[in-house]
């Protein structure tokens, strides 16, 4: 039965009526709602200090994706992120422009949390374990960064096993109005990432 009804911003002139390869192409043109686009990727094997993303499209989506699998470099560490409004020349790290609240739980019932009101970057627990198999996997969703005029929340998500599993959940904000148009993941792991991958994706709106 083909789907009967519009699309608040049809990108292909219809009556209203998409058949389903209508659909199928759509989606795969990246024009149908709710689908992602995948702007960029990276991949390592040998260390590395910084992860940076710095082509966004904060003017086409509002709202992107960052999936990151690693693991520090050291026996323990946190992974932390921070954005740019020069296209990653720089990045913000000026105290007071972010805040967060993350809490972390773990398979054994414990938990702890770490938040600040007042900080110079976003914080994000993620110690992982010293094998590929034990890395930590996260998923972060950024929302506004291409709005001059609004700030850019964030909501995060993590799993990882460090002397057993924990996950994680929270999020946090830059809160200075500006547009986002890079952003930067590190850790305060002295060796920095050994090795992963990292995907950024942008959602088309509905």
């Amino acid at each position: 039965m083909p789907y009967i009804g519009t699309q608040p911003n049809d990108v292909k002139k219809n009556t209203g009526l998409y058949t389903p390869s209508e659909i199928l192409q759509l989606t795969k043109d990246g024009s149908w709602g709710g689908s992602l686009e995948l702007i960029d990727s990276l991949s390592w094997t040998s260390t590395t200090n910084n992860l940076e993303f710095t082509n966004l499209k904060e003017d086409i989506y509002d709202v992107h994706i960052i999936q990151v699998k690693a693991r520090p470099n050291g026996p323990s560490g946190s992974f932390y992120y921070r954005t740019s409004s020069n296209g990653g020349t720089s990045y913000d790290s000026t105290t007071g422009n972010y805040q967060f609240a993350v809490q972390r739980c773990f398979a054994n019932g414990t938990f702890d949390e770490q938040k600040s009101n007042n900080a110079g970057v976003i914080e994000l627990y993620g110690n992982a374990g010293a094998t590929v198999q034990a890395r930590s996997n996260r998923t972060t969703y950024m929302y506004n960064a291409g709005n001059p005029n609004k700030y850019t929340y964030f909501t995060d998500h993590s799993t990882c096993d460090n002397n057993g599993f924990n996950s994680t959940f929270g999020g946090g904000v830059r809160s200075s109005a500006s547009v986002v148009n890079a952003i930067q993941f590190f850790t305060n792991a002295g060796g920095g990432f050994a090795n992963g991958e990292a995907f950024l994706y942008g959602v088309k709106q509905i």
